[in-house]
């Protein structure tokens, strides 16, 4: 982190459509769901990892997952996980390698498998992981739009050392502002 700062976690992703997965050892949840999708993006006109012959459409739910692998020697100080917004209702869970242990969650509204079950909300969000994390973790996001013509990723997340990215969020906030 010292060296190149908190990096953007864009590229392919774990992607499950209409599944709202539970928490496991990430080897497993990548053995299991094979299924990807580019971050950023949205999620319409993409094949649907589950049957590539159809194109996904701009509404329904899912959920993606990216395996980080945190540089080893992290100081103590603890790590920061920030995210603009997802469209239209997230839930952001870092988690422990073997899923077992929450690290971190960012609620960017409730996302559901129904449209009538979901509230969206347009947030830029952080949390903080405990000191000391290391090695691997999880990200596993919750994902359903039911309120826009395109659901997905608009942005890529960032990690680094919660200062930097506390930081970075309060200067987005303030070029929001004006």
């Amino acid at each position: 982190f010292e060296r190149d700062g908190s990096p953007s976690l864009g590229g392919q992703w774990v992607f499950v459509w209409n599944e709202l997965l539970e928490p496991m050892h990430i080897d497993a949840l990548r053995a299991k769901h094979r299924g990807l999708i580019k971050v950023p993006g949205t999620w319409r006109g993409q094949p649907n990892p589950q049957d590539p012959d159809k194109v996904l459409l701009g509404t329904g739910y899912g959920t993606y997952v990216l395996d980080v692998r945190l540089p080893p020697g992290v100081p103590g100080e603890s790590l920061g996980f920030f995210m603009r917004t997802a469209t239209s209702a997230a839930t952001w869970d870092v988690y422990s390698e073997d899923g077992t242990q929450i690290l971190g969650r960012i609620n960017q509204g409730l996302p559901a498998t129904r449209a009538t079950d979901t509230l969206p909300l347009y947030s830029q969000s952080m949390t903080t992981l405990p000191p000391g994390v290391g090695g691997r973790v999880m990200v596993l996001v919750h994902v359903s739009n039911f309120h826009h013509s395109r659901g997905g990723m608009y942005y890529k997340p960032k990690i680094g050392p919660s200062e930097d990215i506390r930081e970075g969020l309060l200067w987005d906030h303030v070029r929001n502002a004006t």
